[in-house]
């Protein structure tokens, strides 16, 4: 209570919220020692003696903070008469460091120390390091200034006098650089340890080359590499680990692959770390079943695999689609007792939804939320888009209302996803307010965005409004593709909008969009569905003689019997009929059905109930609309 009291008479009228706090945090502190030395309130003397050193820490936290109370502060150390340590000078820059206040723990190392006649040791420079990387990573400025680079410390506690930097503070200040990107400035230190004489060691060299290697910088890792070799230091496990690392961040596959083959020949045993290292570079450089082979090499071996290399095994399963190999790594992870983190399950969530297994995509979701681990926005995308492929459009709308409520902004994926799950269930008018509320939030929508509101529109018939959306992209940026000129065809064909469909075909070559199978269908099934017959059949043999290696398919035929058969051209219907099959496009009950309607609408029931015939001896089965096809034929035979 010294300082309280002492503080209070300099400062009483300037500081007293402030001095409050200093006397709780004194009092914490001094109870705190008081139990863990089983001292009793009245044994000061023995406190005294015993005094706790986080106190001192806790003075000198207070000196450098507020500078009011620097005096008091150092005569509460002069009453104890016990000098401050190195340690509690180290806890007092600690303290500073979680507070973000850099340039006073630099001070306190340039006057502070000073004053109690220490010198800053190597564990000082680290812990001032600490202060200068934590800043940077989060891209903060502290009250006194930008946060200083690792390398401007080192050089700023040299300028100073009193520190002459080992082998560890080198190491330290090369990692530190590493951290935040300095790797020229890491390569500096380590060529400025030599011009000092010290010779580097196998600590240096790895470090080092993980400094220059968090950068990319893999040609620089590997020269560090052999040159440590010739100067006749052997690599270790961490250095081969940092090495391969290196090769990993500048996606350079071969050289990783070549220092683990290395590795086993030096007879050192590769650890968890050194087949992971090997893993990510093979993922980045899209060998993705060589990086699946490392992984198996892994479990052969008998390590400990961890969630690091689970994860880059199911990122290679992800990349040739083996979805169910994903989600057996999921399950043998978890019966090895390895915690999943939350890109794992997002990865997993979204195997499930590749293989259709909403419930299970859900569940798995539930999961990591009861486990403590929680979801990001790439998770509930993916939820959400399995919910879409099964057509689950509550649980969709669900799932992002739950985002919201947990404070994740929902993204235009998340979004996208369950606009078309509104969309595929006949929801449209929810489709298009949530693309409403998309952009109301800020979001840019993409071109996937813009696919499923202009699907949504297509299933509402709201064919001007999927219109307006088209030319929407145009003045947001957004360049549409085919995909959206497709959806925007079967808008108009689902009104019956004939022309502008056609109209919009057209378009796409005066933008350079090459039409596909799918937007000629389009086309056709709008000409199809307005008994437009003769401009169906026209599109059909665009489509053939306009572009090269583009044939029309079985939906093709079946839109152009249908607008045949509509328009009373049984006998052109049935002449496409044969083509198809001359092509060798076998029909399908579909087509088959298209047909008979077609030779019903002209009243050629004989004909009908013949394709009837040939379907069954085909071993196609009829479906519903087959049989009431059929039975309009026997109809017309009773009349």
């Amino acid at each position: 209570m010294a300082i309280l009291r002492r503080t209070g008479r300099l400062y009483s009228t300037t500081c007293c919220r402030t001095l409050s706090c200093i006397g709780n945090r004194l009092i914490h502190t001094e109870v705190r020692a008081k139990r863990k030395l089983g001292l009793s309130n009245s044994d000061s003397s023995s406190l005294r003696r015993h005094r706790n050193i986080s106190i001192f820490a806790s003075v000198f936290y207070v000196a450098c903070s507020i500078p009011k109370c620097g005096i008091a502060c150092r005569s509460y150390v002069n009453d104890v008469k016990v000098k401050p340590t190195l340690r509690a000078h180290n806890l007092a820059i600690d303290n500073l460091r979680k507070q973000r206040r850099y340039d006073d723990a630099i001070n306190s190392v340039r006057g502070r120390m000073v004053d109690f006649d220490l010198k800053p040791h190597a564990s000082t420079y680290k812990l001032l390091m600490g202060v200068s990387t934590v800043n940077e990573n989060a891209n903060t400025k502290g009250k006194c200034g930008e946060a200083p680079k690792p390398y401007d410390v080192f050089q700023q506690l040299v300028n100073m006098g009193g520190f002459t930097p080992n082998k560890y503070a080198y190491t330290v200040a090369i990692s530190e650089c590493g951290k935040s990107g300095q790797w020229e400035q890491a390569l500096k230190l380590f060529d400025d340890m030599q011009v000092k004489g010290l010779s580097p060691n196998q600590i240096n060299y790895c470090a080092t080359i993980s400094a220059v290697g968090k950068s990319g910088k893999w040609k620089q890792a590997l020269r560090l590499f052999d040159d440590m070799k010739l100067q006749g230091i052997s690599p270790n496990q961490k250095t081969y680990s940092a090495t391969i690392s290196a090769c990993a961040n500048g996606g350079k596959w071969k050289p990783a692959l070549a220092l683990l083959e290395s590795v086993k020949e030096d007879g050192i045993a590769p650890n968890d770390v050194t087949y992971t290292a090997a893993m990510r570079a093979c993922l980045k450089g899209k060998q993705w079943k060589r990086a699946l082979s490392i992984f198996e090499d892994m479990i052969e071996s008998g390590i400990d695999v961890d969630k690091q290399a689970y994860f880059a095994a199911m990122s290679s399963c992800n990349k040739v689609k083996d979805w169910k190999c994903i989600l057996f790594l999921f399950d043998e992870m978890r019966k090895r007792d390895v915690i999943p983190d939350v890109y794992v399950y997002s990865l997993v969530i979204s195997a499930c939804e590749k293989l259709g297994r909403w419930k299970k995509a859900l569940k798995l979701k539930n999961d990591m939320i009861t486990q403590g681990i929680d979801p990001n926005a790439f998770t509930y995308g993916a939820a959400i888009s399995a919910c879409k492929k099964a057509v689950q459009w509550r649980h969709a709308l669900c799932l992002l209302d739950d985002m919201k409520n947990r404070n994740i902004s929902p993204n235009v994926v998340a979004y996208s996803a369950a606009m078309s799950a509104c969309s595929k269930s006949g929801k449209w008018e929810y489709a298009l307010a949530l693309f409403r509320e998309m952009i109301k939030d800020g979001l840019k929508p993409d071109v996937v965005a813009y696919g499923a509101a202009i699907s949504a529109c297509g299933t509402g018939y709201q064919w001007e409004y999927a219109l307006q959306l088209l030319e929407n992209m145009d003045s947001r940026g957004v360049i549409p593709n085919v995909k959206i000129y497709t959806a925007t065809i079967l808008a108009c064909a689902n009104s019956r909008e004939w022309k502008k469909a056609v109209e919009l075909l057209n378009e796409m070559f005066g933008r350079g969009i090459s039409p596909d199978v799918t937007a000629y269908n389009a086309a056709i099934s709008a000409c199809a569905k307005a008994r437009e017959w003769v401009q169906a059949l026209a599109l059909l043999r665009e489509m053939e003689h306009k572009h090269k290696g583009l044939f029309p398919d079985r939906a093709t035929y079946g839109f152009c019997i249908a607008a045949c058969g509509r328009s009373g051209k049984f006998v052109e219907a049935l002449d496409l009929f044969a083509e198809m099959q001359s092509r060798g496009i076998n029909p399908d009950v579909r087509t088959y059905t298209l047909a008979i309607s077609a030779c019903n609408q002209s009243l050629q029931w004989q004909r009908a109930l013949d394709l009837f015939n040939e379907m069954k001896c085909r071993g196609i089965v009829p479906n519903m609309f087959t049989h009431n096809a059929i039975v309009r034929s026997r109809a017309l035979q009773a009349r």
